[in-house]
């Protein structure tokens, strides 16, 4: 991990990988939201991680806070977390009745935001409060939402429900597609090379560059260099 940031109280942080910029747009006790950049994929887009409140009251300075952040958006936007909130009575089982005002919140800001849900696969609950019988209450807390500009992005983005291991959250995981992934074409050969008057020039020139490994590295990283000389010969 190259990049990381936290918001406000220190309970969300959020890591990239080598390669992504982080920049912290905004901050408060239930969300975080920061700019990555990836110059080499020139790829730029907004996630908020979501650590909601579990008081109903104190969530509507979360959906004040999402709103605003929407208002002033213009690039793709991932928004992902704990809501600690249903959208309906479907998504709860056991334990009190679901408040319809809470839902309605929720609701509310989610289509004020214009956001969609990335369908998922895995068990529909993510939250599990660790009892058994009467007292075992499953829930949908926690959800991924985005905004068009991510769905034109990203038409097929999808989310894994994994299992809960040392936490009574399950882990969510966000697979896009590979529009932004650069794909490696395969080096070939060709023939007619060898009868280029400067085939044999290129090839020792690349072969004679001083290069420090070991003996099996030092001839692999060789064959790299002569690949690479030809694959820019023939563009």
């Amino acid at each position: 991990m190259s990049e990381g940031a936290h918001n406000s109280n220190g309970k969300i942080w959020i890591f990239s990988n080598q390669g992504y910029e982080v920049t912290v747009e905004s901050s408060s006790e239930q969300q975080l939201t920061v700019l990555l950049q990836n110059q080499p994929l020139s790829l730029s887009f907004y996630v908020t991680i979501v650590y909601a409140k579990c008081d109903s009251i104190q969530r509507l300075e979360l959906w004040d806070e999402l709103f605003s952040i929407a208002n002033r958006m213009d690039k793709p936007w991932i928004i992902g977390g704990d809501f600690n909130v249903v959208l309906n009575s479907e998504e709860k089982i056991g334990g009190l009745p679901v408040r319809d005002a809470d839902c309605e919140d929720f609701k509310t800001c989610i289509e004020s935001c214009d956001l969609a849900q990335v369908k998922f696969k895995g068990s529909p609950f993510t939250w599990w409060n660790g009892r058994d019988g009467n007292d075992c209450i499953f829930e949908r807390l926690d959800r991924i939402l985005t905004n068009l500009k991510f769905q034109n992005s990203f038409s097929h983005s999808e989310v894994d429900h994994l299992p809960r291991t040392g936490s009574d959250h399950a882990p969510m995981l966000l697979t896009c597609d590979d529009r932004c992934i650069i794909h490696r074409k395969p080096f070939k050969f060709l023939n007619f090379w060898t009868e280029h008057e400067s085939f044999k020039e290129v090839i020792r020139l690349n072969w004679d560059t001083s290069i420090s490994e070991n003996t099996f590295l030092y001839f692999k990283r060789k064959i790299r260099k002569i690949k690479r000389a030809f694959g820019n010969y023939v563009e």
